[in-house]
């Protein structure tokens, strides 16, 4: 499989968090976070209670651990990084253990395969639906089919490989209110 990677810039972040409504409460989740980057800033700058992100590829993963450690104490202690293939996750179990009054899932799946985005929205949803009473807002930079019903907007984002990505955002509350 080929490994193209492709970041967020961070001139975009701000777009990011600002689908959150209350980031002091908030958890931060990252899918695909390479060199993570946002999911520091999400703490450091974005005022997020928590964040986590998820690497595949170990290199990636390594460059995220170099980055926590050069972090100030108070951004370590809200900073996680997990080395795993999403697929891998139970992403149900992880939500509900990782969910505060909301939970920010912020995807850059341009270059997950197809098949990897349809099994990804699906367990997306599986997760959203088992934490019914907590909003969920997930932004990703490739549509995820089967959050389409929960489609929100589209949001620009500046990206590594180009200005103005065009990335759909998607809010969920399991009772269905807003």
């Amino acid at each position: 499989m080929a490994r193209t990677y492709g970041e967020i810039i961070q001139t975009s972040f701000e777009e990011v968090f600002a689908q959150t409504a209350d980031r002091s409460a908030a958890v931060f989740v990252d899918i695909g976070s390479g060199k993570g980057l946002i999911a520091a800033a999400a703490v450091g700058q974005g005022g997020y209670a928590r964040a986590v992100g998820v690497e595949k590829y170990r290199d990636k993963y390594e460059d995220s651990i170099k980055l926590h450690s050069s972090l100030p104490e108070d951004v370590q202690s809200k900073l996680e990084y997990i080395l795993s293939d999403v697929a891998d996750l139970d992403l149900r179990q992880l939500m509900q253990q990782w969910a505060q009054a909301e939970v920010m899932l912020f995807c850059n799946n341009l270059a997950f395969g197809q098949g990897m985005n349809a099994r990804l929205g699906r367990s997306i949803r599986e997760a959203m639906d088992s934490i019914p009473d907590v909003r969920t807002a997930v932004v990703a930079s490739t549509p995820l089919e089967a959050l389409n019903d929960r489609l929100k907007c589209l949001i620009s984002l500046n990206m590594s490989w180009g200005t103005s990505h065009e990335s759909s955002v998607y809010l969920w509350h399991g009772d269905h209110k807003e």
